[in-house]
């Protein structure tokens, strides 16, 4: 039976990235279902019925990522072979696919955030998670909210010294600035703060400054909540750059994005952002 074996890893905004990722190499291999790894997470995929659970972790895929950076650079770059029957798709810079030619059995390792790697099906795979959110929510579909501003500010982790200084959080000077060029762009008559710490007083200063409310939803009205403001401004997280790309609206002009997108890998925001796009420069907070 043909079929793609996906490990996910990390949060929800990753594993969608992996999963577009999969779901474009389906498209390649004729459709062939995704199955998702449960072990390691990605439930979320289940529950959203956009991949079906494995129920048993063959052996070989197994060995497969146990030894997967031998099969990688030794078995797949120089022997030209796919041993045990899985083609093994492993992150490797810019192009994981490389020269490797896909079968009737595909495992795929890593966080494969970059759309450029799914952008040629990028209208159907943005249809088909739209969907399944939707229906996981438990909408018909979303309404847009004209002239509401959403603006995504993430804290919680990011703030952990390793973040700071890998990933980054963006800093009050950034949404201040953001919010500011919005206003004067577009007609916009409120503006909803979207955080997972509501109390930061980075969070509060903004309140007070641009008179926003603050959504005090689970991550799932959050999601969508974003999907539905005719105008968003993303963080430098996953989550808030799927809820754009998702929006009921999706006009790129109405987007706007930090750039760089992280402190320690200047250029991912080249991989990441799609080119329409409007981007703002990144301020940082500071580790301490």
């Amino acid at each position: 039976m043909s079929k793609i074996i996906l490990r996910p890893k990390a949060q929800f905004g990753n594993i969608l990235f992996q999963y577009a990722f999969a779901k474009s190499i389906s498209i390649q291999m004729g459709g062939v279902p995704i199955f998702v790894d449960r072990t390691f997470g990605g439930v979320i995929l289940v529950e959203l019925g956009l991949a079906q659970e494995l129920e048993r972790l063959p052996y070989s895929y197994r060995i497969l990522y146990r030894h997967r950076h031998i099969v990688d650079k030794i078995l797949n770059k120089t022997l030209k072979i796919t041993p045990f029957g899985y083609t093994p798709i492993i992150q490797n810079g810019s192009n994981p696919l490389g020269e490797i030619n896909l079968n009737k059995k595909v495992a795929i390792h890593g966080r494969f955030q970059d759309y450029n790697l799914f952008q040629k099906h990028s209208d159907i795979i943005r249809e088909s998670i739209r969907r399944a959110i939707l229906d996981y929510a438990g909408k018909d579909n979303i309404e847009i909210q004209k002239g509401e501003l959403a603006v995504h500010v993430r804290r919680g982790d990011y703030l952990e010294n390793k973040y700071l200084q890998s990933i980054g959080a963006l800093n009050r000077d950034f949404y201040s600035h953001g919010i500011t060029r919005i206003l004067s762009e577009h007609d916009v008559t409120a503006i909803k703060i979207f955080t997972d710490d509501p109390s930061h007083q980075d969070v509060v200063d903004l309140m007070r400054t641009y008179n926003c409310t603050c959504a005090t939803g689970n991550w799932l009205e959050d999601f969508t909540g974003m999907m539905s403001s005719e105008y968003i401004l993303i963080s430098n997280s996953t989550f808030s750059w799927w809820s754009a790309f998702l929006s009921e609206n999706s006009a790129p002009e109405k987007i706007y994005a930090p750039i760089p997108f992280t402190v320690k890998h200047a250029e991912l925001h080249n991989r990441v952002l799609p080119q329409t796009w409007n981007v703002l420069p990144s301020t940082w907070i500071k580790p301490t």
